[in-house]
C-alpha cells in the first residue's frame, strides 16, 4: 500500500513500537500497518461463516514482542496474533453482546461487554477475569493498559457507570466509586488513556476528567 484512502478507513491505532495500524470502516478490505517508512497491508482472512461486516471497535498491541490486533463486528470478535486470524462468535464463546473496549491485561486481550468481561489468550478465548471485578461493577465502560511502577507490570485502568479503577498483580482497586458522569449514559464513544506517570484520562459525552492515582481525586 502506497496510499491510504480516507473513505475507506475510519479507525486509527498504534502501539508500543511506534507502528500505525489504518483499519477499515468493512472487513473486507486489508488492514493497513505505518511502521514510520513503509506502509504495508495485512489482509483479514474471512472464515466461511462469516460475512463480511462494518467494524466497530478495534485495536493494537504487542504481546511478548509481536504484533497482536483485534476487532469486533456486530456479530463477532477477531484477533490476529504471529499472523494467524482467530474468530469467535455465538458458535464458540463469544455470546455476540456489543463490545465496549478493548485492552491489554498481562499477556492477554480483554473486551468489555455490558455483561461481562472476556479474556484472549493463546488461542483461547475465556471469561474467568471477572472474578477479579465484582459484578457489581459491570458493565466497564472504557479500559487501557500502561507500564506499571512495579517492572515487568501491567496496570490495567477501566471505568463504570460511577467509579474508576485499576488492576494490577490481579489485585482489582477501585480509587473512586461515588461518580455519576456517566450514568444511565451509554455512548458509546468513551475514551480513557493512561499518561505513564499515576495519571489516567477520561473522556465522556459530557466532558473530560483527569485522575491522579496517588491523590484518589478525580478533576474536570
Amino acid at each position: 500500500a502506497d496510499t491510504i484512502d480516507a473513505r475507506e478507513y475510519e479507525h486509527l491505532e498504534h502501539d508500543k513500537n511506534g507502528n500505525i495500524y489504518f483499519f477499515p470502516k468493512n472487513d473486507n478490505i486489508d488492514i493497513i500497518k505505518y511502521d514510520g517508512k513503509i506502509y504495508s497491508s495485512i489482509k483479514i482472512s474471512q472464515p466461511d461463516t462469516c460475512a463480511f461486516a462494518a467494524i466497530s471497535k478495534s485495536f493494537a498491541a504487542t504481546i511478548n514482542g509481536k504484533m497482536v490486533i483485534a476487532y469486533s463486528t456486530a456479530t463477532s470478535f477477531r484477533v490476529n496474533y504471529q499472523n494467524k486470524w482467530y474468530t469467535y462468535n455465538k458458535t464458540n464463546g463469544y455470546a455476540g453482546e456489543r463490545i465496549l473496549n478493548i485492552a491489554i491485561y498481562k499477556s492477554s486481550v480483554v473486551f468489555c461487554t455490558e455483561a461481562r468481561l472476556y479474556e484472549w489468550s493463546n488461542g483461547k478465548l475465556q471469561f474467568n477475569i471477572n472474578a477479579i471485578i465484582p459484578p457489581s461493577f459491570l458493565p466497564v465502560r472504557g479500559m487501557t493498559d500502561e507500564p506499571s511502577t512495579t517492572k515487568g507490570n501491567t496496570t490495567t485502568w477501566m471505568f463504570g457507570n460511577t467509579w474508576v479503577g485499576y488492576i494490577e498483580n490481579d489485585r482489582f482497586t477501585c480509587i473512586n466509586n461515588s461518580l455519576n458522569f456517566i450514568q444511565n449514559y451509554d455512548s458509546g464513544d468513551d475514551l480513557i488513556l493512561g499518561d505513564g506517570n499515576n495519571r489516567v484520562f477520561i473522556s465522556t459525552h459530557l466532558s473530560c476528567y483527569y485522575l491522579e492515582k496517588k491523590k484518589k481525586k478525580i478533576f474536570n
